[in-house]
């Protein structure tokens, strides 16, 4: 695939008579696909476009507005980052945050947005010096991480009004996002909200378990430095937190 043309060359070998197997891809470029599909929407419409432009950097638009598209609810925005990590939506909220705390810097909001992020995790008690972040979606290397923070911040939004919207975010094990398909019939399906992470050679689970015989736990697992696919650490994993959920208290 190159990035400078629509085209996308596909090879490999399909048996006569396989069934569809649906792929998606990204677009190349998201602004003009939005404006390419507007302009054929309101084309069969009977509405025609002139001379269209698109701003490079954010502007106050001087006309009318003739539609709008309102934002979905940051509780669902939150789902759809946390419960099915969708990396452009971790992204896309960094940056939002950014842009609304320097609206001087929107036009490249990610370090305004990682400023935001780290002072309103100094206020929740996280230590500044457990982390250090590279952008919104965590596919950057140069992010890093140790699961004592991320356990800090787990109990430390545990502790405030919004501990609820937030847990509801995450995926359930056995039931809903990336856990879907993970923890089904074992004893903590429907008992741990999670949020899964994987590129290569890093593989990460972090949460709130609530242990049948125990008080909940705010857990994480990272799992580094493996040449293996990460479908192989995975198990080992699993078998971690299947193990935790057996904590009981000492007598």
């Amino acid at each position: 695939r190159t990035f400078d043309r629509l085209l996308l060359r596909v090879d490999g070998q399909l048996r006569v008579g396989s069934a569809a197997s649906p792929e998606t891809v990204p677009v190349t470029d998201p602004t003009r696909h939005f404006v390419n599909r507007l302009r054929r929407s309101l084309r069969t419409q009977g509405i025609a476009l002139g001379q269209v432009a698109i701003a490079t950097t954010p502007t106050r638009p001087t006309g009318p507005e003739i539609a709008s598209i309102p934002a979905a609810p940051l509780a669902e925005l939150l789902r759809s980052a946390n419960a099915d990590s969708e990396n452009l939506y971790a992204e896309s909220l960094l940056r939002i945050l950014g842009a609304e705390q320097r609206p001087d810097q929107a036009a490249n909001s990610l370090p305004a947005g990682i400023t935001a992020m780290q002072a309103t995790l100094a206020r929740l008690g996280v230590s500044p010096n457990s982390y250090a972040p590279a952008d919104g979606s965590g596919l950057s290397r140069k992010n890093l991480a140790s699961p004592e923070s991320l356990v800090e911040t787990l109990r430390a939004i545990a502790r405030t009004p919004n501990a609820r919207v937030f847990r509801d975010s995450l995926a359930v094990a056995g039931s809903s996002g990336t856990l879907q398909n993970r923890f089904r019939n074992t004893p903590v399906q429907g008992k741990l909200w999670g949020k899964t992470g994987a590129i290569s050679g890093i593989a990460a689970l972090s949460g709130y378990l609530e242990p049948p015989n125990y008080p909940p736990l705010a857990i994480s697992i990272v799992v580094n430095h493996f040449d293996q696919p990460v479908r192989t650490v995975r198990p080992t994993i699993d078998a971690l937190v299947l193990e935790m959920a057996q904590v009981q208290a000492c007598n």
